[in-house]
């Protein structure tokens, strides 16, 4: 009966020691990697536009920090918002990178140094969009 027992367990101790070693060789290769230092961005400026409007050149900012949590009541009438952060690098990437953004539940445009480098889907007349997952944009070198 000890023999059964043991012999039955064998699959999954085989499994474990076969996903103990494919972490290993996945740390293994990770430490090898080099990977760029993020930058953590604690705060923004943001202005009210017109939606999906870019805001105008003489635009008042405000400035706040992150993480920047704000409601909005159910009756107010519907506005865009432009956000923007600044943020500094040691030197220009020479690979692709992102940005993580964590929360983007109306979706938006995004651009780095004015050029832009995506579109998270937003409400429209027939789609109304309330993200609650991140979402990632890859930036090419130069911008």
């Amino acid at each position: 009966m000890t023999a059964l027992r043991s012999r039955a367990g064998l699959p999954f101790v085989n499994a474990l020691r076969r996903l103990g070693l494919q972490l290993t060789l996945l740390i293994a290769l990770l430490s090898a990697m080099p990977f760029a230092a993020a930058v953590e961005i604690t705060e923004i400026e943001w202005t009210r536009t017109a939606v999906g409007q870019l805001p105008a050149a003489d635009a008042r900012w405000t400035r706040l920090p992150m993480p920047l949590r704000w409601t909005a009541d159910e009756l107010s009438e519907l506005s865009g918002v432009a956000l923007r952060a600044r943020f500094r690098v040691d030197s220009a990437p020479t690979d692709t990178w992102a940005l993580l953004l964590t929360q983007a539940s109306t979706g938006g445009v995004v651009l780095i140094n004015g050029k832009r480098i995506g579109t998270i889907r937003m409400s429209d007349g027939s789609t109304t969009v309330s993200w609650r997952r991140p979402h990632m944009l890859t930036i090419e070198p130069g911008v």
